[in-house]
């Protein structure tokens, strides 16, 4: 099972991908957290796209690109995979369509206002990676590993309305791209309410 999750920022990509990879055993790569992971590790990579994502411009295709082809070789993703963040225009879904096309691509709606008011509440571990969000989760420390959680740097507001312009301009097109793949679902509801909807459509439309 191939799957894309699309949507705005804060939409709840990353929560949905990490259920299904959890329910489904498919790996759920998030092409955020691997540059996040190479900008920790202050790699060749982390340097070249840290500068792009504090300002909330897209990394360049061709080191995003390079950076993917290389993960959906690695042996755990032979019966599928979940993709976060990519691609986000339409040459990414080109090149993906030539390498390892979806099967479906699901995409959760949400308003610009919604989208700013969680990603100025969200909150993530730097432990576990876990990801909170204010609206939904009242504690300051992660229910997994109890370590206290943190902002990122980038949640701002400032920035927040920067990317979700980028969205509107060159990620949007993608749903035309996608066609007859895409399945549209509420964004903005809670998160499990939204889970349990999308569970149920790939129980009855991909694992039959």
């Amino acid at each position: 099972m191939k799957i894309v999750i699309l949507g705005a920022p804060a939409s709840g990509k990353g929560t949905v991908a990490k259920k299904i990879s959890r329910d489904f055993n498919i790996p759920h790569i998030s092409i955020g957290a691997m540059f996040r992971e190479n900008i920790n590790k202050k790699t060749q990579l982390g340097c070249q796209v840290e500068q792009y994502i504090t300002t909330g411009e897209l990394v360049p295709d061709n080191i995003t690109c390079d950076l993917l082809k290389i993960r959906l070789k690695q042996k755990d993703c032979e019966n599928g995979f979940i993709l976060d963040g990519f691609p986000r225009n339409v040459n990414q879904a080109k090149f993906l369509n030539e390498f390892s096309a979806p099967e479906v691509v699901l995409l959760l709606s949400i308003t610009e206002q919604e989208s700013i008011k969680r990603i100025l509440g969200r909150l993530t571990c730097p432990k576990c990676k876990e990801i909170y969000n204010l609206s939904f989760y009242k504690n300051s420390t992660c229910k997994i590993c109890g370590t206290t959680l943190e902002h990122r740097v980038d949640d701002n507001e400032q920035t927040i309305k920067k990317r979700f312009d980028v969205y509107q301009k060159e990620t949007k097109p993608l749903i035309d791209f996608y066609n007859d793949k895409v399945v549209e679902f509420r964004g903005q509801d809670d998160p499990d309410s939204l889970y349990d909807e999308i569970k149920n459509f790939l129980n009855l439309n991909l694992m039959m």
